[in-house]
């Protein structure tokens, strides 16, 4: 059962990288060349008048579209970054308490373990380091961010 809890996880760690693909030709992009929407033709010439005039005129639904501006790939990547640096900015905020608290209640549990139970000890010792870990890797969230997005980005 373990073996193939392994190979489930190691296939979902493979699936999880992702190939870049980059574009050569251009970095902007524009929607100036899409065509407008074909509009239907109204019958001028009917056989009887009555369905001639009664027929309203059709605005063009391209006249209300918003416009969409060019946007540059590097333009996007940036706001792709600030977007994230805006997620660990709020991560930062909640996780940072929980993992003070959890060190203050790991130091209490291996004191507690040195006038009772010894296993308490070493399980205090052991949740204090993660906590440490996990504090360290908080605090430097956004330089380790960027450095793995400037890691991804190279050639």
């Amino acid at each position: 059962m373990k073996k193939i809890g392994l190979l489930v996880f190691i296939l979902l760690l493979t699936l999880c990288m992702g190939v870049p693909a980059f574009a050569s030709t251009t970095n902007t992009f524009s929607t100036q060349a899409v065509a407008g929407i074909a509009q239907p033709q109204t019958n001028t010439q009917s056989s009887s008048p009555t369905t001639a005039t009664n027929v309203p005129s059709i605005q063009p639904a391209v006249d209300n579209a918003v416009k969409i501006p060019k946007v540059s790939i590097d333009q996007a990547t940036a706001w792709g970054q600030k977007k994230a640096y805006d997620v660990v900015h709020f991560l930062q905020k909640v996780i940072e308490p929980i993992a003070i608290i959890f060190f203050i209640l790991c130091a209490v549990m291996s004191m507690a373990g040195s006038f009772g139970n010894s296993q308490l000890v070493g399980r205090g010792m052991w949740g204090m380091a993660i906590s440490v870990v996990v504090y360290a890797g908080i605090l430097y969230a956004p330089e380790l961010m960027n450095f793995t997005v400037g890691w991804l980005a190279s050639k």
